[in-house]
């Protein structure tokens, strides 16, 4: 659960991005920047803004704006509900940097000390990066978006309360998102990027939630998104009555997900280091079960025919590494012969045996030359590549 610090802090960032916007999305933004509405319980909804009327003949408003946290680092307990982890590791991350700062400050040299924090920051960093998996991500945001939405009743009652009659009321969700889905491939109008650690796409089953929502009590939703590496956000305001079309409008793509889900499965990292006087070697050792590899089949192979699918529909996709990897591999070979059209994944293998793997091996290695090439800065060796089952 998040704290009222939590809750001023996200409206603070948002209120800070208004400038970064223009139009419709602005004007949502400006609501929340408005004098807060003085009142003795500030909770239910968390923040009540006056703002002007929409119209001249009109009333003023009076703005409820109700805050709630999503967490793509969540895990699930042993209740089987969902536990948010992402403000725990914000506070010990900020326990963190003082120790090492105090480290430093006290000895004017790095000492073990400091070190030792550093290493526990980069354990956990990777830590999170492993538990930020796709459908957790998703259960998360159903979960608190549920959660809320059971409460919209007493949220406008109580907006009601207040109001008197004097204001007319609206109501908004801002709601916090911290995520990361770094290395992502995302595919729009016919090209592809790689995601980077600042970027959080939006993805249709979210994009859908948010459409579920009663748009005549729920009136905007601002989604905030937050990495927990780094301090950079990106917002996005929207009516809730035309959600999909605002986002065209903003150029923000809807990408359907299309990648297997946790990998490595009680994965913990420890971290450990040794130094040489002014020299220090750091060591992350990883120890846990990983997914069977008929499990990873079995995702893999829908996500890479349904991309497929919406490739040549031209709408918007998102795949983990190794379903791209199978699209620049085989995508070409399964849509060129007419016999692989039924769709069913064990033709596609059954073709897969006979393709020329000298010439897969060298799109393998392209693949990794394109999309990674400061991993093979300082490698005098060629990579290894793939060889033919």
């Amino acid at each position: 659960m998040s704290s009222k610090t939590d809750e001023q802090k996200c409206l603070e960032k948002v209120i800070t991005e208004i400038k970064h916007h223009r139009g419709k999305s602005r004007e949502i933004l400006k609501k929340f920047a408005n004098l807060e509405f003085f009142r003795s319980d500030d909770e239910c909804p968390d923040f009540v803004k006056i703002c002007p009327s929409n119209h001249h003949e009109d009333r003023e408003i009076l703005l409820g704006i109700e805050h709630f946290q999503v967490d793509h680092f969540s895990v699930e307990q042993k209740s089987g509900k969902v536990g948010a982890t992402v403000n725990k590791f914000l506070k010990e991350e900020s326990e963190r940097r003082s120790i090492f700062n105090r480290e430093m400050e006290q000895s004017g040299s790095v000492t073990n000390g400091a070190i030792e924090v550093f290493s526990k920051s980069v354990a956990q960093n990777l830590q999170n990066q492993l538990n930020a998996d796709y459908n957790m991500y998703v259960r998360s945001f159903r979960y608190s978006l549920e959660k809320h939405l059971m409460q919209i009743d007493k949220y406008i009652d109580n907006l009601n309360h207040l109001s008197a009659g004097r204001y007319d009321i609206e109501l908004a969700f801002l709601i916090d998102v911290y995520s990361n889905f770094s290395r992502l491939f995302l595919t729009s109008n016919n090209k592809t990027k790689l995601s980077n650690s600042d970027f959080i796409p939006l993805f249709d089953e979210v994009v859908s939630m948010l459409e579920s929502i009663e748009n005549r009590k729920v009136q905007y939703i601002v989604l905030c998104f937050n990495n927990p590496l780094h301090s950079r956000v990106k917002v996005v305001a929207l009516h809730t009555n035309r959600i999909r079309k605002e986002l065209s409008n903003q150029h923000i793509p809807v990408y359907q997900y299309l990648g297997e889900g946790r990998i490595l499965k009680d994965m913990q990292i420890t971290p450990s280091f040794t130094r040489d006087h002014d020299t220090v070697y750091m060591e992350m050792t990883a120890s846990g079960l990983e997914m069977d590899e008929d499990q990873w089949i079995d995702q893999i192979m829908p996500s890479f025919l349904k991309a497929l699918e919406l490739q040549r529909e031209g709408k918007p996709y998102a795949t983990t590494q190794l379903v791209q990897v199978m699209i620049e591999l085989f995508g070409d070979y399964y849509i060129k012969f007419e016999d692989l059209r039924d769709k069913r994944i064990e033709s596609l293998w059954r073709y897969v045996m006979t393709v020329d793997w000298d010439r897969i091996n060298e799109r393998f290695l392209s693949f990794e030359r394109k999309w990674f090439p400061e991993e093979q800065v300082g490698n005098t060796n060629e990579p290894v590549g793939i060889v033919a089952p």
